[in-house]
């Protein structure tokens, strides 16, 4: 709480003009692009890192995308809260009529709102619609039907590419499909013809910590 408190009143006193505010927000922005760059990596099966603590949507055996947040959980969290503010600089691009950047930042919401349906993050999805009425709302009152559908319009089509790529991983057959090959020296050996959920296997934890700490669930 003492760290929030002089982080907020340390960036109150810096960001006393609004073009300042401005400048501070683009720190967001930069983030979310990073974050979708490499999600859609991940998600492309060429990520050049080997992770073995990974979470996986055991029911189609996909690896949930969590980009460079650690946890899927994570990932769709952060980018359903940056999302508004990439929206708002691409209407002010396109206002002023800087239409490369307005482009850079229409194809970044719409590739992270795919990323948020394919952090299979049930929160991350039910705050998206929050954030969408909320946002829809506050604009609604300072501009017109048009720019608010055209506001929000990547972001459904970005839920709608990710929704259409879900089901076709659901309508792909399973039975070829393999488990990531993650070894642990203290799992336990598995009975032959025993299917379990293709889950990461990991290590122990120190003696005294309960075994749910710190793993990461599918």
């Amino acid at each position: 709480i003492a760290s929030y408190t002089v982080l907020f009143f340390g960036t109150w006193a810096l960001c006393r003009r609004v073009e300042t505010c401005r400048r501070l927000l683009m720190a967001s922005v930069v983030s979310v692009i990073v974050m979708v760059v490499y999600g859609v990596i991940q998600a492309a099966g060429q990520d050049p890192f080997t992770w073995k603590r990974t979470a996986v949507f055991s029911s189609f055996n996909v690896m949930r995308i969590f980009g460079t947040m650690g946890h899927p959980n994570h990932l769709g969290a952060f980018l359903v809260m940056g999302l508004p503010t990439v929206c708002y600089f691409r209407l002010q691009a396109f206002k002023r009529g800087g239409f490369l950047m307005g482009l850079v930042l229409l194809v970044t919401e719409i590739l992270a709102a795919a990323l948020i349906v394919f952090s299979f993050s049930r929160g991350a999805w039910v705050a998206m619609g929050a954030a969408g009425l909320v946002f829809a709302g506050g604009l609604a009152t300072v501009v017109k039907k048009r720019t608010i559908i055209f506001a929000l319009l990547p972001w459904v089509i970005g839920l709608a590419l990710g929704a259409f790529a879900f089901s076709t991983l659901s309508s792909t057959p399973q039975g070829g499909a393999t488990t990531p090959a993650i070894t642990s020296s203290v799992s336990p050996p598995r009975p032959t013809g025993v299917t379990t959920p293709a889950v990461a296997v990991h290590p122990q934890p120190p003696s005294g910590r309960s075994p749910r700490q710190g793993q990461t669930h599918s």
